[in-house]
Order: C-alpha cells, then structure tokens, then sequence
C-alpha cells in the first residue's frame, strides 16, 4: 500500500467545511479506500462520489498527522528512484 506508506486499517479523512463534514476511508487488504462500506479504486473516486463533484483525492484525503496523500505519493516515488 503505497509502498509501505500506508497499512491496511489506516483511516484517511476528507472534512468538508462548506458543510462542516468528515469523510473517512479505510484502506483495505487490496489498497482500495471503503467508505460508508463503499469499495473505490482511484483516491479521487469516493469523494466525487460523495459530494457529486469532481474531487482531488490525492490532495483532499489527509491521514491523522495532517499529511495529504500525494506527499505519502510523493515521498515513496523518490524512494524509488533513489
């Protein structure tokens, strides 16, 4: 999961403030993000799923410290090509 960045359990929240709600996913056994018992693929899918709007999961998801998911993305990519 995201090249051992993430585990399986680890919890992602969204929080919209226009309607003051927080959105967690869950990642599963097979990377995918669950929410509300909801199975999605792609980060972005959930949330435009949710809020009938295109959204940018890898920037809106944040993990408990406040870490968006594409600087998880970011930081394994250079990893890699270290």
């Amino acid at each position: 999961m995201l090249f051992g960045h993430l585990q399986v359990g680890d919890q992602l929240t969204y929080h919209d403030g226009g309607c003051g709600l927080t959105y967690v996913a869950t990642i599963t056994r097979d990377g995918a993000l669950e929410v509300d018992g909801k199975r999605y693929g792609p980060p972005s899918a959930p949330l435009t799923d949710i809020m009938g709007r295109q959204r940018h999961g890898w920037r809106d998801w944040q993990l408990a410290d406040g870490r968006q998911l594409r600087q998880l993305r970011r930081q394994a990519y250079a990893e890699i090509l270290r």
